[in-house]
Order: C-alpha cells, then sequence, then structure tokens
C-alpha cells in the first residue's frame, strides 16, 4: 500500500489516462495541485486506432497548457470539405468553411491520431514517474469523511481528498459512485440514469496510408441508415468512420461488443460504397481502397449517454464517464477537453480559498456541484447537435433527408461552419493562465455569453417587438380606405385614363385588365403619377419629401438582406413581401411588418464574428445606381474571399451609398420647408378630427399617417438596434444623449436622413466593436486600465493584463 503523505495542500487522484485525464493533470500540474493520475494500461498512449478531431474550444486550452504546438507538428489543418449522395456525386459544391473556422477563432479545425494528442500531453507532465502510474486498474473505492482511497487490482492503494473520474464511457468509478450514493443516500442516483446510456449506430474507425490524396479535405456521404465520414491528413494518413445503424436500439447493460471478424465482415459490406471523390479511372474511391490500406480500425458502438449526476461528496466525473456523444461533430473530445478545463478551474478557486488547508467535504461538494451548473448548457446542447447530426447523415427519417438534401444547400455550405462555432465560441478556458495570443486574432473573439445554451430566446424578442405590431394595426385602422379616398382616387385614375390615354399601351392596358390592379394597387397609381406631378400642390409636396425620404429606407431595405448572417433566415425574402404589401396596404401597414420580423431574426450574437455583418459587395456596389435599375449582376462577387480576408471592404461602398441617399434627403427636406405652401407642422402632421375634410384632405391626411407609421416604425426600430448594441456594451452613450441627438438630428435633416445616419453608426459599430464580454485586446486592455493607472496600466505586463481580465 502506498504511503500516505501528510499535507495540508490538497491532493487529487486522477482515474483514466484519456483526453479528458491527461488534460486534467497538466491543468492542475498549472495551477500548483497535488494530484495523481492511475491509468489502467501499460502505456500511456497506445495506437488503437483511434482519431480525434480538435476544434477551436479544444484547441484554445491545449494552446494555454503549452501543447498545441507540439501537437501541430503532428497534422496539418482541414481546408475544404464536400458532402456526397450515396453514388458519391457531390450535393453542394465542395465549401472552404474549415478555412473560415480558423479565420474567425485563430485555429484550424485538424484531425490527427488520439496517440499522438496523448504522448503530447503526458510528454508535458512534470516528474511522470511519480505522477502517472501505470498498469492501475481500479477495483474499489472508499468513500470515507476526510478522504477518498482507491484500491487497484495490482494490491495497490492511493489516498486523496477528491477523485475525478475520467476512465471513458465503461467507467468502473462511475459504477464505485453509485454505490457510495446507494449506500449513503438510497435513491440519489435514479434507475434512469444508471441506464440513461443507448447505442443505435455502429461505427468502424481506422486510419489508412498510401491513399494518395491531397491532405486537409473532409468527406461525407449521406445514405439510408448508413454515412461515412473521412479526412486526409498529414504524410498520407487518411482517416475513416463508417456509421451504420443497428437492427435495434441497445440499452445499457446490454450493449453489444464485436469482434475483428465483426469489423472484416462490415468492411466487406460496405466495399463498394464511396468515400470520396478523386482523380483517377474510377473518379472515386471506396471503402475497399482504404481498408486494404489500413494500419489500424476498430468497430465500436456508438453509445449516447448524458447523466444527470455528475458528482456525489468527494467524487466528480469528467468527459465521456458522464457525458458521451456520437463523434459526427468531433465534438466528444473537445468537450471532454473543456470539462476537464472547467473542473480545474473550480478545483483551483477551492485550493485558493482554503488558503493552505484542507477543504472539507462541504467545500468540496460545493465546488464540485459548481463544476456542473457551469457545463451543463454547453453540455446538453452539445450532445443534442452531435447525436442530431449522426441521424441526419444516416438519413433517419424523412426530415433529415429533407435537411441534408435540400436546406443544408439552401442555407449554403458556411451553415456546418456556424453550428461549430455556435459550440465554439463559448469555450471553457483556464481562468489561471494567460489567454494565448493566437486566440485574440480571430475575426469572432471567444465569448462566454454566446453560443450553444446562451442564444438569446426568440419569443422574448418577440414579445419585446410588439409594438411594432401595435403599429400596423393601427395603420390597419387608421389607414383603411375611406369612401371619399375611394372617390378621390378613382376619379384621379379616370383623369390619368383620359388625358394619358393609358389603354392605348399595351403593356399599361394589360396591367389595368388585372382584378389585382382594379381593386387595390391603381389607387397608388393615381397617388404617385397626378399629384406628384402637381395637380394638387399639397399633396404634391408630400409626396416628393415621402419619396426621397423613402429612398433612404429603400436603400437599407435592399442591404439589410445581403448580410451574411442574414443568408440562413428568412430576411433575404422580406424586402419583396414589404414591396408587394406596401403597394397593396400601404407602406405605413406593411413597414412596422418588416422591422418586427427583422428584430426577431437578428439579435446581436448575430454578429458574433465580424464576417457575419458583411455584405455581398457585388449588391452593395449596385445599390445606389440601381435606384434606377438593377446593376448588380455586371459586379464581381467577392464575398466568399471577403469573409476570409477582407470583412470592412464593403463599408467604403455603404458609406457614399448612404452619403448620397442622406443628402438628397435633407436637400429636400430643407427645400420643402421653404418652398411649400403650408408649414411644415400642417404639412406632416394629420388632423385628428375627419369632420368637414374634402376628399383631397381625406388623401393628404392618409399619406401623412402612412408617412408617420413607416418612418415612425423605423426610428422605432433604429432604437431597439441600439438598445441591443448597448446591452452589448458596443456603445456606451447614455438614452438621453441618443434621443437628444435623434431629436436633434430630425430637425436638421430630416426623418429619413436621420435614419439613414442612425443606420450608418450602427454598421459603423458592428464593423468595428465588440461584445463587451468578447475576449479581445481591447477589452484586456481596458480592464487593465481600469484597475491601474491609466497611461501605464500599473506597469503591467501584457500576460499579466490578460490573467487580471480573466479574473474579473
Amino acid at each position: 500500500m502506498a504511503n500516505v503523505e501528510t499535507k495540508q495542500n490538497m491532493n487529487i487522484i486522477i482515474a483514466g489516462g484519456g483526453i479528458a485525464g491527461l488534460t486534467l493533470a497538466n491543468a492542475l500540474q498549472q495551477a500548483k495541485i497535488e494530484y495523481v493520475l492511475l491509468e489502467g494500461r501499460s502505456e500511456i498512449a497506445p495506437q488503437v486506432g483511434a482519431l480525434i478531431g480538435l476544434f477551436a474550444n479544444g484547441c484554445r486550452i491545449l494552446d494555454q497548457l503549452g501543447c498545441f504546438d507540439d501537437i501541430w507538428n503532428h497534422t496539418e489543418p482541414l481546408r475544404c470539405g464536400g458532402d456526397h449522395y450515396e453514388n458519391g456525386d457531390y450535393t453542394t459544391p465542395v465549401t472552404d468553411n474549415p478555412q473560415l473556422l480558423q479565420a474567425r477563432t485563430g485555429y484550424p479545425i485538424t484531425f490527427l491520431d488520439r496517440q499522438y494528442v496523448l504522448q503530447v500531453l503526458a510528454e508535458h507532465i512534470q516528474n511522470p514517474s511519480e505522477r502517472l502510474q501505470l498498469g492501475k486498474r481500479i477495483e474499489s473505492v472508499d468513500h470515507l469523511q476526510d478522504c477518498v482511497v482507491v484500491h487497484c487490482t495490482d494490491g495497490s492503494s492511493f489516498r486523496g481528498d477528491i477523485l475525478i473520474e475520467a476512465d471513458g464511457v465503461n467507467s468502473k468509478c462511475r459504477h464505485e459512485m453509485w454505490a457510495i450514493a446507494d449506500r449513503e443516500d438510497p435513491g440519489a442516483i435514479p434507475l434512469e440514469d444508471k441506464t440513461a446510456m443507448i447505442a443505435e449506430y455502429k461505427c468502424l474507425y481506422g486510419i489508412s496510408t498510401n491513399i494518395n490524396m491531397p491532405s486537409g479535405q473532409t468527406d461525407v456521404t449521406f445514405a439510408k441508415d448508413k454515412s461515412t465520414l473521412c479526412f486526409s491528413g498529414k504524410d498520407g494518413r487518411y482517416y475513416f468512420f463508417l456509421f451504420k445503424k443497428m437492427d435495434k436500439v441497445y440499452h445499457y447493460p446490454n450493449i453489444p461488443i464485436f469482434t475483428k471478424a465483426d469489423a472484416e465482415a462490415f468492411a466487406d459490406s460496405l466495399a463498394d460504397s464511396p468515400l470520396q471523390n478523386k482523380e483517377g479511372p474510377t473518379g472515386v474511391m471506396n471503402v475497399e481502397d482504404v481498408w486494404k490500406n489500413r494500419v489500424s480500425s476498430t468497430l465500436v458502438v456508438l453509445e449516447e449517454a448524458e447523466h444527470k449526476r455528475w458528482t456525489w461528496g468527494r467524487i466528480a466525473c469528467v468527459g465521456d464517464s458522464i457525458h458521451k456523444m456520437t463523434p459526427n461533430a468531433g465534438a466528444g473530445g473537445n468537450n471532454a477537453i473543456e470539462s476537464a478545463c472547467a473542473l480545474a478551474n473550480k478545483l483551483h478557486d477551492l485550493q485558493k480559498s482554503c488558503n493552505g488547508r484542507k477543504p472539507t467535504r462541504v467545500e468540496i461538494e460545493t465546488a464540485l456541484t459548481s463544476y456542473h451548473k457551469a457545463r451543463l448548457a454547453r453540455i446538453t446542447e452539445s450532445t443534442k447537435v452531435a447525436n442530431r447530426l449522426t441521424r441526419i447523415h444516416a438519413l433517419k427519417g424523412w426530415n433529415d433527408k429533407f435537411f441534408a438534401f435540400h436546406l443544408i444547400p439552401f442555407l449554403g455550405g458556411d451553415f456546418i461552419a456556424e453550428l461549430q462555432c455556435d459550440m465554439s465560441i463559448g469555450a471553457e478556458m483556464l481562468s489561471f493562465l494567460p489567454v494565448p495570443d493566437r486566440s485574440l486574432n480571430g475575426t469572432m473573439p471567444f465569448n462566454s455569453e454566446q453560443g450553444v445554451g446562451k442564444q438569446e430566446s426568440t419569443t422574448r424578442r418577440m414579445l419585446i417587438a410588439l409594438p411594432f405590431i401595435a403599429l400596423t394595426l393601427l395603420a390597419i385602422r387608421g389607414l383603411g380606405p375611406r369612401p371619399n379616398v375611394r372617390e378621390s382616387t378613382g376619379n384621379a385614375f379616370s383623369h390619368l385614363q383620359h388625358e394619358w390615354n393609358l389603354n392605348s399601351l399595351p403593356l399599361i392596358g394589360s396591367l389595368l385588365s388585372s382584378n389585382l390592379v382594379k381593386g387595390n394597387a391603381w389607387r397608388l397609381v393615381a397617388f404617385f403619377t397626378r399629384w406628384n406631378f402637381g395637380s394638387v400642390p399639397i399633396i404634391s409636396w408630400q409626396l416628393q419629401s415621402f419619396l426621397v425620404d423613402f429612398g433612404v429606407l429603400y436603400m437599407i431595405l435592399l442591404i439589410e438582406p445581403t448580410r451574411r448572417t442574414n443568408a440562413m433566415n428568412l430576411v433575404p425574402l422580406f424586402p419583396s413581401v414589404f414591396g408587394v404589401l406596401a403597394q397593396i396596404f400601404g407602406f405605413g401597414t406593411a413597414a412596422p411588418l418588416y422591422y418586427f420580423l427583422s428584430y426577431i431574426f437578428t439579435p446581436i450574437d448575430k454578429f458574433r464574428s465580424k464576417d457575419q455583418r458583411l455584405t455581398n459587395l457585388r449588391f452593395t456596389k449596385g445599390v445606389l445606381p440601381a435606384m434606377p435599375g438593377p446593376v448588380s449582376p455586371g459586379l464581381p462577387d467577392t464575398v466568399r474571399y471577403d469573409r476570409l480576408h477582407a470583412v470592412k471592404r464593403d463599408l467604403p461602398s455603404i458609406r457614399l451609398t448612404v452619403a448620397v441617399a442622406v443628402a438628397a434627403s435633407t436637400i429636400v427636406w430643407w427645400y420643402t420647408i421653404y418652398q411649400a405652401p403650408t408649414s411644415l407642422v400642417a404639412n406632416s402632421l394629420p388632423s385628428l378630427s375627419s369632420n368637414g375634410l374634402t376628399s383631397m384632405d381625406s388623401v393628404r391626411q392618409t399619406l401623412q399617417f402612412d408617412y408617420i407609421l413607416c418612418f415612425g416604425g423605423a426610428l422605432l426600430w433604429l432604437a431597439y438596434c441600439f438598445l441591443d448594441l448597448k446591452h452589448a456594451g458596443m456603445i456606451s452613450s447614455s438614452w438621453i444623449r441618443l434621443i437628444f441627438a435623434a431629436v436633434l438630428t430630425i430637425v436638421a435633416t430630416g426623418p429619413g436622413a436621420t435614419i439613414g445616419l442612425g443606420w450608418l453608426w450602427r454598421e459603423e459599430t458592428l464593423a468595428t466593436k465588440h461584445h463587451k464580454s468578447a475576449i479581445t485586446r481591447e477589452n484586456l486592455s481596458k480592464h487593465v486600465i481600469r484597475e491601474g493607472d491609466p497611461t501605464t496600466g500599473n506597469g503591467r505586463t501584457v500576460e499579466e493584463a490578460k490573467m487580471i481580465a480573466l479574473e474579473l
């Protein structure tokens, strides 16, 4: 039995030397917490054919531990990816979204032998002969009031303050924890938690060589009840996953185990299945090609489980032992790294609070419970995404087939990249180590308030935006066609027909014969033709101001849908729908509805990456000259390049477009003030009483209501946009200053110009500022200056600055 050393410092026992266990060991080493790691195998990094995908959420932690560069020497980044039908044909063009992820986070996506990662993590352990105990299979655990004792099958025992179970999906320690809980508090671990693990799919994974494929490509094949996932890596290594649905859903403990003979038979059954397109006579590479060149392979069931109870007393589980997900999203290993990181943070805080003494059981339980709570939201969402993706790849249901073959192509090649960003942006980070410089170089800063489990509620935004619906209802009630308005517009249209002989024009004649035009739209023809040309001077002045100001709104309506963040929602459809509704029901009715939908679909976290604000320059350049007609088809489309390398490239064109529209609106505003036959108030504000109104007065009043609701709604929409910016800490101006500036600008330039300038301010803010919780150099510097001298920062180094920011 190992000698028990009497130390006042906390001592941790880690059971399992996998990704989670070795990551935690390195983190505890950096936190100066005593530990010992027990691994049942005779070597710490065996080659079992397994591979691991590293994404930004895992890479940043490995970077903090000083392991990333060494791991990087064993691999190359992914550069492109393709999705395939069962016959090998592409479902969509090959995408470069792995490069987008690297541009956003500063870290590449990479796949490599799991063995290499374990080797690097083990090599960074100091005093490995003492801290890494190999051949230590756990037999039982004693859970005492003042410590925990682990007994191994070789007769050795280890005593510690806390036991961390990192021994994988078939965790012996997890069963020991359940047994201890049952003895101390029967029923504390519900039966459904003990049987939560299921398996519906099996997977043959392995590594091949001599495939002669370019490195850095990933391929997915969708097929009914089966799928494939492959990666070409460094030095000709080729990694493959072959998935297939089993005959039924198995429940723990009745989950099958496969033999080598099962693996051979499984591979033979899929021998002709395409994996990846390639140059050559056949034009496709199939399973048989990689199977005959394999260097290692394993057939396993894909367990799925998210246990509800992660801790008991002095024991906590981490990694696959407590949250197991399918590998299609590459989330399992990275979440194990994150969970180890979160646990290390809590243990560091616990030791710091104890100030050299041993923690009590209550203090330990509190710390371990807080670790579980810290990870719960992200793990729950990540598990759902990962397991759902497996079923989409295998086309389990009609909805999965629709998603794979219709929705993903419609949403574009960056859709999967968005899912990966959701899982990465809010990642855990070691709070007691500096922020890696590499993580500060991306266009999407890490942010603990965003990502999976942190999205803003759509229902909440709908409730907040209800005033827009009220404006639409008010417009319907206030702008409903009145008899004298109908009579006036009808007379105006008859006058145009007689004076201009519109029916003699073939196109106009065909339009006039349609029921829609006869029913509604012809009244607007009368509005915007006869009266705009001075037949009724007062209405003509109103229309001139309205149309020029509407040019500003029209500019915004044209640019907003081209944002990259709107490529995956319904916003691109809004301008067309809005145009139809506005022509039929009036701008005051349709505009608030547009603002309502736009606000719902574009919360501030949709702009977490600077390329998501980016508009399509091809279209943006064409907006200004497109007012009289479309010109954008003649301009080059650079958005694929811009999103990686030039996320602000569209700003000069936006500034020019806004400047011209605002200048025109301001000129007409002042011209109307000085030249209109009525006062500004009379010209703009309708009478609340309809008694004694002539038909012309009714038309003018209807137009005034339309103007107020249309542009009042636009100002309210901007206020909501600035509310988002203020909550995100991207602008610091008080509401008093904002409202004062808005009123002053309306008086000086008019409502249309004010909306254009406010929208441009928002645009510049989205392009240059970051969320208050984003981890950026600017935000780190702000925290340091607040704490120290404004000019010298108290002489702190950059690393100290990063540490202070993390603690804050």
